[in-house]
């Protein structure tokens, strides 16, 4: 409401010849995008509140070697499927970490022979966990 009227506001100085109502009407455009995100986050935390995590994962779960170079594993991309983020497993099949996709071809052209997956990933040890039969909670940093 209040990035609405800042809004409202800026745009009326606008049409009166202030230059500065130009200011008012983009912080309250962003006030009002910014206010529209948290309502969202809030009611997708509150739909979720006591959702397994299993009902919300997507199945299978797609997995991507610690191992693989850069390389290898932007070539296996695409049977992959369109996941932002991979978790990676080692060579026993234990989780290890977390890839962000995008980080694959941030790796200059030169090197993604030579680095490794697991150089690019969030390790495990820094990522929230829980198993798959944990209610869905706003205390993600609980180990489970």
């Amino acid at each position: 409401m209040a990035g609405a009227l800042m809004v409202f506001g800026g745009w009326f100085e606008v049409l009166h010849g202030s230059g500065a109502g130009l200011w008012l009407l983009l912080i309250g455009f962003f006030v009002s995008v910014s206010a529209g995100a948290e309502v969202r986050r809030s009611a997708l935390e509150t739909a979720l509140q006591g959702v397994p995590i299993t009902e919300a994962m997507s199945s299978p779960v797609v997995t991507a070697s610690d191992w693989l170079t850069t390389e290898r594993l932007l070539e296996e991309l695409p049977t992959k499927g369109r996941h932002s983020v991979l978790p990676l497993v080692d060579f026993d099949g234990r989780a290890s970490g977390l890839l962000a996709v995008r980080r694959l071809s941030a790796v200059p052209a030169a090197r993604r022979a030579e680095v490794r997956a697991r150089e690019l990933a969030v390790p495990l040890s820094r990522c929230p966990v829980a198993s798959p039969a944990t209610a869905w909670s706003r205390r993600w940093n609980v180990r489970a």
